[in-house]
């Protein structure tokens, strides 16, 4: 067993080998930064201090080109440029769906037939006929054109279900009619 020192922070060092002269990584990384720091010295570099485009941190560094603190920031400053993208190119198409959507339904809500050339406080927006909530997908045969005030009216009921409802209803009142209950 060996006894030495720690060059850095001078701690006792007990170790198997006779050649350990650090107590840490750490103490091994500041000895190798400041042997990088005097060596940059002798060469001449000089330190600039930048600002991260990602996170706004300060930093030193010796490459006028580099624009952020650490990997970590340039790659999720590529991944965020790569998100933006994808979300404009996504929304271009969505409102180029809704329009071939409108087009088809001739701008007339499907359940009301009011229309925005008629009247103008009807704001057509494009509903779904079976429900996202219910599995339903973004298909253009899942789409159909209406007003806001029936697309929220309907909500999330599936049009088949509130057809069949409303129906059942008109029929148990007719029922009632002819047949009172006593």
């Amino acid at each position: 067993m060996y006894t030495s020192n720690c060059i850095i922070c001078g701690e006792v060092i007990n170790s198997i080998s006779y050649n350990i002269k650090f107590c840490s990584q750490r103490c091994k990384y500041i000895n190798y930064r400041r042997k990088y720091e005097e060596k940059r010295k002798i060469q001449g570099f000089t330190d600039i201090e930048n600002e991260c485009q990602y996170c706004g941190k300060k930093y030193i560094t010796n490459n006028k080109k580099m624009k952020y603190c650490s990997l970590e920031c340039g790659r999720k400053s590529r991944i965020n440029r790569s998100n933006i993208r994808n979300k404009i190119v996504r929304k271009q198409g969505k409102i180029k769906m809704r329009f071939e959507i409108l087009k088809r339904d001739n701008f007339k809500c499907h359940y009301c037939g009011r229309t925005p050339s008629i009247d103008n406080t009807v704001i057509l927006v494009v509903d779904h006929i079976n429900p996202k909530k219910n599995n339903g997908s973004n298909d253009i045969e899942n789409l159909i054109t209406s007003c806001y005030e029936c697309n929220s009216g309907k909500s999330d009921v599936l049009l088949n279900n509130l057809c069949q409802e409303t129906t059942t209803k008109a029929i148990k009142i007719q029922q009632s009619k002819i047949f009172p209950i006593l």
